[in-house]
């Protein structure tokens, strides 16, 4: 008889902690879904047509996660390339992370826009031109939940981009 005991006891316990291990795995995704990411990044983008033309380039981003896999947000470069070339670029990123413990690839996708303004022989102008950007690389963490992660992408209106970027998720 105290058999049947130790067995529903220890039933009841094995079917307590498997609900709260599901409780607290389905609360760590809540908390991973709501969180918000900032980064910074700097690198060289090539701008390919009859020419290469090659910047430096600096910038930032925000990103909120809508799921633990999948966040959304705005990103500013800045880009400075030979002569006056400068080009402002914003546009909307959608990321799609696949976690690792030690170092998590993802994938992204930009869309938006640009200013592009140079100045030849004296004369200057302004080009408004549409950003489409596709790529991906990979996030490593450091610590204290920063990480370092290397894009590489490319787009239309012959662009490719190599940037690293630091930022800290909350």
């Amino acid at each position: 008889m105290r058999c049947h005991y130790l067995l529903i006891a220890a039933a009841a316990a094995a079917l307590i902690t498997a609900s709260s291990n599901q409780a607290f795995a389905q609360e760590q995704e809540k908390q991973e879904a709501e969180g918000l990411a900032v980064e910074a990044m700097a690198g060289y983008v090539a701008r390919y047509g009859a020419v290469v033309d090659h910047y430096g380039a600096v910038g930032v981003a925000a990103r909120w996660y809508v799921s633990p896999r999948v966040s959304f947000g705005p990103e500013l470069a800045f880009m400075i390339g030979r002569r006056r070339a400068r080009e402002l670029t914003l546009t909307g990123s959608m990321v799609v992370d696949f976690p690792r413990p030690e170092a998590a690839p993802f994938f992204v996708v930009s869309l938006g826009g640009s200013r592009f303004s140079d100045n030849y022989g004296g004369g200057g102008f302004v080009v408004h031109d549409a950003v489409l950007l596709l790529g991906g690389g990979v996030r490593v963490p450091l610590r204290e939940g920063w990480y370092v992660a290397p894009e590489a992408s490319i787009g239309g209106v012959g662009r490719a981009r190599v940037v690293v970027k630091i930022g800290r998720r909350r």
